[in-house]
């Protein structure tokens, strides 16, 4: 028979940690022979790729044809003069520690992490979380396997990427920067629902279909318990992985 235990301490700790930046080997749009390289291939009146002394560094171009991005099935390029053919990934986490508080069977916690993600002259990424449940010894709390509203009393530990209004405002929809003219990531199926959480060990939770510029997102966190919940302090690793192809 299990004693009913009421949780004195509850504090989930949460770090998250960048494991790995993957990306694909790529294919650079280079001119090239035995006699010569055009570093990148130019229509217009002119300009320099780069231009330095020891008191300045500059990039100019002269009357520019095209500029922007084009993308289809097969390809995808930005025109402009002075863009880069250096592909890439990022991925910063702030603040690496989420303290979720005291939590009882009749009290829901919650808290938020952010992180944010670019990349250039890619097919696009995912965002993949790769971490247990929050652990107290060998106990894990109770995911929640498809999104479910928060209910205090039931043990629950889940997460969304979006605003919230329950069990109270939290958490923020994915923000584009500088806008949604260059950034285009989003939060992924089961976690872009306000109100409703879940987690499931290797999920992908945000993505971007294409090249994106800066897109933050925030981790809303909940979590409940019931009367069984075995008491004490409840931690949780958050790995994060960001995959791209190029």
């Amino acid at each position: 028979m299990r004693k009913a235990l009421v949780i004195t301490k509850g504090y989930l700790l949460s770090i998250l940690i960048i494991v790995a930046l993957i990306w694909a080997p790529s294919v650079l749009a280079q001119y090239s022979s035995d006699s010569y390289s055009i570093d990148e291939y130019f229509f217009g009146s002119g300009g320099t790729i780069e231009s330095t002394s020891a008191s300045y560094s500059m990039r100019a171009s002269v009357g520019d044809i095209g500029v922007g991005n084009a993308i289809a099935d097969a390809f995808q390029l930005y025109a402009g003069y002075t863009t880069t053919d250096d592909e890439y990934l990022e991925m910063v986490v702030t603040p690496a520690t989420v303290n979720l508080g005291l939590v009882t069977p009749t009290t829901t916690v919650t808290g938020e992490a952010t992180f944010y993600v670019r990349t250039y002259l890619a097919s696009g990424y995912a965002v993949t979380t790769f971490s247990e449940t929050p652990a107290n010894g060998d106990y894990n709390i109770a995911n929640l396997a498809t999104p479910t509203a928060s209910s205090a009393g039931d043990e629950q530990f889940g997460i969304n990427l979006v605003v919230n209004t329950d069990p109270e405002s939290f958490g923020a929809d994915p923000m584009q920067d500088p806008d949604n003219s260059f950034s285009f990531g989003y939060a992924a199926t089961d976690y872009d629902t306000a109100d409703l959480y879940t987690y499931n060990n290797g999920d992908t939770i945000a993505a971007s279909d294409s090249s994106s510029g800066t897109t933050i997102y925030t981790i809303a966190y909940m979590m409940n318990i019931d009367d069984l919940t075995p008491g004490g302090i409840y931690t949780m690793t958050h790995t994060l992985i960001a995959t791209s192809t190029f």
